[in-house]
């Protein structure tokens, strides 16, 4: 099958405006990582971060403490590029034993 120019200058600038979408999201992501861990530290090393293409990032994970996710939602919303963040997929540590 033959295909014009344009067709495949088409297709061509469609492929890149994806490759450039996934990589801001990267990005995002990434900038909401490294607020995590310069903010927590240590607290926050069990979680991760992903972002859409819509801004919308959602943590998931393990947290010493409820306080923590709250803390780790509140981080990432205030990132560049983040419009909510959702924390639904982060758990905190509990024990039932008894010593």
């Amino acid at each position: 099958m033959k295909t014009s120019y344009s067709a495949t200058l088409a297709l061509t600038l469609a492929a890149l405006g994806l490759s450039m979408a996934h990589a801001g999201e990267t990005e995002i992501a990434a900038k909401a990582r490294q607020t995590l861990t310069q903010e927590m530290g240590a607290t926050a090393k069990d979680m991760t971060v992903a972002v859409d293409g819509n801004g919308v990032a959602t943590l998931q994970g393990w947290a010493q403490e409820p306080k923590d996710v709250n803390q780790a939602r509140y981080l990432v919303s205030r990132v560049e590029g983040v419009k909510t963040a959702h924390s639904t997929g982060v758990r905190t540590w509990s024990s039932t034993d008894k010593y």
